[in-house]
């Protein structure tokens, strides 16, 4: 039997895009119906999964692999924790952050990775 969690409760909204705002970046709310790419220290809503002209699609619920940096004073650990973002693609521990449930973790070209259900 394999252990496998993509598309587990996947939720993807199309929403307006502005500018830098493409796949693998995580967003938030600009404007009405509208994402912008997050900045440090932003909650995001989701990542964005694909874009074409001026929309996104959005992935606000379900599996997905994240890069994620760690503050000397936080550790990663496997179970619900708060994230908020470091950069408009990277994750890291907060507790004003989103929960999410980190599945697995592991390092891939040296980076630090996680799977997570958003």
């Amino acid at each position: 039997m394999n252990i496998d969690f993509y598309a587990v409760s996947q939720k993807h909204l199309t929403f307006l895009a502005e500018e830098g705002v493409a796949p693998g970046v995580f967003v938030k709310m600009s404007t009405n119906a509208t994402v912008a790419p997050c900045s440090a220290g932003d909650t995001p809503i989701g990542i964005c999964t694909s874009s074409e002209g001026d929309c996104a699609s959005i992935q606000l619920e379900g599996h997905c692999k994240i890069v994620y940096t760690l503050p000397a004073e936080t550790q990663v650990k496997l179970g619900y924790q708060n994230f908020v973002c470091s950069d408009s693609t990277t994750l890291k521990p907060d507790a004003a952050g989103r929960q999410v449930l980190v599945l697995s973790l592991g390092t891939e070209n040296e980076k630090k990775i996680a799977e997570i259900l958003l």
